[in-house]
C-alpha cells in the first residue's frame, strides 16, 4: 500500500519536531475496541487523524461511518485522555497540523 502525501507529510513533520510518534497505535484495548489513531504522540497524549474521503462517499461520510468516528473519538477522549486532532489532507499539507501542535507545545 502506498502512503498518501499527507501522510508521509504527517511523518516528516512530526520527525523533524522531534516527537517521539506512532503510526497506527491502537488505544482501546481496555475498551475490546481494534480502534487505531492515524498517528499518535503517545508522551503527548495526542491522537492525530487524517480524514479522507471527506469529498466523495466513504465509510467516514454515511450516517453510521460518522457515528462510529464520534464514539471513537470521544471515547479516545473520555477513558484515556487524549487530544484528538482532525484533518483532511489538504489541511495537513496547508500547514494547520504543524501550527496546532506549535500552539499545543507552546501552551505547555
Amino acid at each position: 500500500m502506498n502512503k498518501s502525501e499527507a501522510s508521509l507529510y504527517v511523518e516528516e513533520l512530526l520527525s523533524s519536531m522531534h516527537f517521539a510518534w506512532v503510526a497506527e497505535l491502537m488505544f482501546a484495548k481496555s475498551l475490546k475496541r481494534r480502534w487505531r489513531f492515524d498517528y499518535c504522540i503517545p508522551n503527548e497524549k495526542i491522537g492525530i487523524e487524517i480524514e479522507g474521503g471527506t469529498w466523495h462517499k466513504s465509510r467516514h461520510t454515511t450516517g453510521k461511518g460518522f457515528r462510529a468516528d464520534i464514539e471513537k473519538y470521544n471515547a479516545a477522549v473520555v477513558h484515556y485522555g487524549y487530544r484528538v486532532l482532525r484533518y483532511t489532507p489538504d489541511q495537513i499539507l496547508n500547514g494547520a497540523l504543524e501550527a496546532d501542535l506549535r500552539e499545543l507545545c507552546k501552551r505547555e
